[in-house]
């Protein structure tokens, strides 16, 4: 029975690691790609001179690095909040052996 307890304190722990790091992924992007927005035209001018407001598709690389960086969140969040594919599953079981194994291992040396 305590055997059981200590397998579901585990995969709540685990469960836990997970939501955490979404939202510090979720926080990060937020932040950073808020800034960019905020100081596009800024940073194309500071740091690229006037030709950078010349050329107004030139600073669309911001639009795309919160396109492609909402769309790797987005897959983030299918992972952690639906549905976590079975590879995914198989690796972290056996990164989790392996690392309780090393533990056993050490308390022995």
């Amino acid at each position: 029975m305590q055997q059981i307890n200590l397998e579901k304190s585990k995969r709540a722990e685990r469960r836990v690691l997970k939501i955490k790091g979404f939202y510090k992924h979720l926080t990060f992007f937020i932040f950073i790609n808020g800034l960019l927005w905020l100081f596009k035209d800024t940073i194309g001018v500071g740091v690229f001179g006037e030709a950078a407001l010349s050329n107004p598709k030139f600073m669309q690389w911001v639009d795309w690095n919160i396109l492609i960086w909402g769309i790797g969140l987005a897959i983030h969040a299918f992972i952690v909040f639906v549905r976590t594919p079975r590879f995914i599953k198989k690796w972290e079981e056996r990164q989790y052996e392996r690392f309780m194994d090393e533990e056993e291992l050490e308390k022995y040396e």
